[in-house]
């Protein structure tokens, strides 16, 4: 969140000025306000909104553990000052964008950012055919938030499209590689398709409503349970700090999931829900800030119950096995009195995957993950039909699909009540 330049400045005033808007000087606030007209005559102010350009969820000692590469990729290819340069080509429709410094002593009541909330990188080795071969992926997922400067409040949050790229070589990636990745996912690609974090972020933030009338009403995951079962599966770079690395991936996942297939108003992931710790560049220098979350309405608590391998079948031409993942996910409305019960249901999915005789020594955890994600995705999609083969591979007994369409009606109107 760099200051901008004054020239950047000048341009963004000059764009302003070329638009047919007046603008009118307030003493009290010290701010300019545009007015726009409308066909009745009658003056529509706008919310004056500070860029706080890109920030990362935690404190400066963790940004080399959690951001390695998308952090110093942000500092040292400008890329708040990219970013902004995008957002004046495409500016907010409900409010307007200062480029002005992000301090709660300048009278700047709201400020924007893209706040990313995790970057993960992944390196497994396994065997084709008795050949040593590497599949890697990177992948980072960011929020928009407006949050009130005076205040430390959250008051308004999207989940932008978590991004993904995954290839599997003959040689692990080096650094360099992972480096180059990481840089075209932020600003110039997605494997190889024109599509970026910034560019979502620019085209949220081009409809994201005025702050003032944002909704509150949001969903939060309040915890990640893993059980001993699934830890034998789990990299060792996962484990760390308590499982909190994997359960951080996890919480991720789910969150996005939800806003991107139930478009409802999601917090990001935070293991107390109460603070949200960023790091960025606020009032001209790096610093560390604190963000008040507002009590989330609906609470989601997920427990990674475990993972299982059983032979599907075997012949000349190869084997395959069938991987499954385990999970229970439980919706509570988050009540004065207490919690109120939503939702609560054990899940899982599984998939028969192929391989040749001649492999050995798969990193078993490669396709474990796949079906954990396809397993948050569906129990936001597939869920909700009882036509599905997903729905159908849970067994429900009668009297267990009765009472998992009761809890789902209840479910669909939290979600309705969320929606943005």
């Amino acid at each position: 969140m760099g200051v901008m330049d004054q020239r950047l400045w000048q341009q963004f005033l000059q764009q302003k000025i070329r638009q047919p808007k007046r603008l009118n000087w307030c003493p009290l606030l010290l701010l300019w306000l545009p007015v726009t007209w409308g066909a009745s005559g009658n003056n529509e102010f706008k919310e004056t909104v500070a860029f706080a350009g890109i920030t990362f969820q935690s404190g400066k000692k963790a940004l080399p553990v959690r951001f390695p590469f998308s952090s110093s990729i942000v500092k040292s290819e400008k890329l708040n000052r990219h970013l902004y340069q995008a957002i004046l080509k495409k500016p907010p429709q409900n409010f307007t964008l200062t480029a002005s410094i992000l301090d709660k002593d300048e009278g700047y009541k709201y400020a924007a950012t893209l706040l990313l909330d995790s970057e993960t990188v992944s390196t497994e080795q396994l065997m084709i055919d008795h050949t040593p071969w590497f599949t890697w992926w990177v992948q980072l997922s960011a929020q928009l938030l407006i949050f009130d400067v005076e205040s430390s409040q959250l008051v308004f949050t999207h989940t932008l499209p978590v991004i993904r790229c995954k290839d599997i070589d003959e040689a692990p990636p080096t650094e360099a590689m992972i480096r180059q990745r990481v840089s075209d996912m932020l600003a110039n690609n997605v494997c190889g398709k024109p599509e970026h974090l910034l560019a979502h972020f620019v085209d949220y933030l081009h409809t994201a409503p005025p702050p003032g009338k944002s909704n509150l009403t949001q969903f939060a995951v309040s915890s990640v349970v893993v059980e001993e079962k699934a830890n034998a599966f789990i990299p060792e770079k996962f484990k760390a700090d308590d499982m909190a690395v994997f359960k951080r991936y996890v919480a991720n996942q789910l969150t996005k999931a939800m806003a991107e297939t139930q478009g409802i108003a999601v917090q990001p992931y935070n293991a107390d829900l109460s603070v949200l710790t960023m790091q960025g560049r606020f009032s001209g220098g790096e610093q560390t800030y604190n963000l008040i979350l507002p009590k989330p309405y609906y609470k989601v608590d997920y427990t990674v119950r475990g993972f299982k391998k059983v032979p599907f079948s075997k012949n000349s031409a190869g084997e395959a096995n069938y991987y499954v993942a385990f999970s229970r996910i439980t919706v509570n409305k988050n009540l004065e009195r207490g919690d109120e019960l939503i939702f609560s249901q054990p899940l899982q999915f599984g998939q028969a995957i192929p391989s040749s005789s001649g492999s050995s020594g798969f990193a078993e955890w490669v396709f474990f993950e796949e079906q954990l994600l396809s397993l948050i995705y569906k129990t936001n999609t597939d869920i909700y039909s009882d036509t599905t083969a997903f729905f159908k591979m849970q067994g429900f007994q009668r009297k267990q699909k009765r009472g998992f369409l009761k809890q789902f009606e209840a479910l669909k109107e939290a979600y309705k009540s969320c929606r943005l």
